[in-house]
């Protein structure tokens, strides 16, 4: 979901907007730690993050090997490849 507010800035090109959901949104989680059960819930967040993380990076290589692959299915020859690495495919798997 894109919302335009966030896409605009002031003259010296701030995202006000942005700063003021991240300020929100950290200003909450900082009250966490006001009760007994904060480390708990920063364990739960620090988890989720660690794990949507790997999850990012399983897509990356997912799209990387497809993307490898369809390079090879229209006759496209890796030497027109702007990056190249010698560990590919092993390195992605």
């Amino acid at each position: 979901m894109n919302h335009k507010i966030f896409g605009k800035a002031d003259s010296m090109g701030r995202p006000w907007a942005g700063y003021i959901a991240t300020i929100g949104i950290g200003g909450s989680l900082a009250y966490i730690n006001v009760s007994n059960t904060g480390a708990e819930v920063f364990q739960w967040l620090f988890n989720l993050v660690s794990l949507l993380t790997l999850f990012a990076w399983a897509m990356i290589s997912l799209n990387h090997l497809r993307f490898r692959y369809s390079w090879k299915i229209y006759g496209r020859d890796e030497a027109h490849l702007p990056w190249k690495t010698m560990a590919y495919p092993w390195a992605t798997y």
